[in-house]
């Protein structure tokens, strides 16, 4: 089974044939399961496909995978496929581009220490998101309680009687502020539900608006012509 490699994963570019290729790719090693920096490696273009294949080393335990870049000439379209997969990954989410860079960075790190095991510290960069976006949509002010935020937010941007359902179950669920506070030491179940919880809050709050916004202005462009 094949996995496709999001931008994201590249941490370094070179040229290959004038054509620009992942040097480094961070992941999680299917052969030792470490977070870690492929470095790539044989590279060899295959023009009839407008393709490029090359090879990555794991530099913990020196297990080999292959990727497939296709589309090589277009290196914004093109995709770039690994086997074997990589363990455990759990990818960023999709549409990064439309929340605001501090949050995004924040996010990006909680991921980074997710993939690490290091979940207290998931915990805290996943805090620290959720206050960004409570200073940045709500106003200056702190968490206390995550089931009024996520209300507060549904209220400020308009949205639908869902996002309140999720404030609902997290009002009976107040062991998620504990780990906050590392009360408890945060799982891995736990750390990857909190993710998810930031995720749909800057789905929800950034995402989903500057969509609706987009989709308006190509109405409106239509109706002109």
């Amino acid at each position: 089974m094949y996995y496709c490699v999001t931008k994201e994963m590249i941490r370094a570019k070179t040229t290959f044939h004038g054509l620009p290729v992942p040097a480094a790719i961070a992941l999680i090693c299917p052969h030792c399961h470490d977070y870690l920096t492929y470095f790539c490696h044989d590279y060899s273009r295959h023009t009839p496909t407008n393709s490029i294949t090359f090879c990555g080393s794991c530099p913990a335990c020196e297990g080999k995978t292959s990727f497939w870049l296709v589309n090589c000439r277009d290196y914004e379209r093109s995709k770039i496929f690994m086997y074997p997969p990589p363990a455990r990954v759990r990818a960023a989410m999709q549409d990064l581009a439309y929340v605001p860079h501090q949050i995004s960075e924040n996010y990006l790190e909680a991921l980074a220490t997710y993939h690490h095991n290091y979940y207290k510290a998931t915990t805290t960069m996943v805090r620290a998101s959720l206050e960004d976006v409570f200073k940045t949509v709500l106003g200056e002010g702190e968490i206390t309680e995550l089931a009024d935020l996520i209300t507060q937010l549904a209220d400020k941007t308009d949205l639908t009687g869902k996002m309140k359902n999720v404030s609902t179950a997290l009002a009976d669920n107040k062991q998620l502020m504990h780990y906050f506070d590392f009360a408890q030491s945060p799982t891995r179940q736990t750390a990857a539900t909190l993710l998810t919880l930031l995720e749909f809050v800057l789905t929800y709050t950034y995402v989903v608006p500057a969509k609706i916004h987009s989709l308006q202005q190509e109405i409106s462009s239509l109706e002109q012509e």
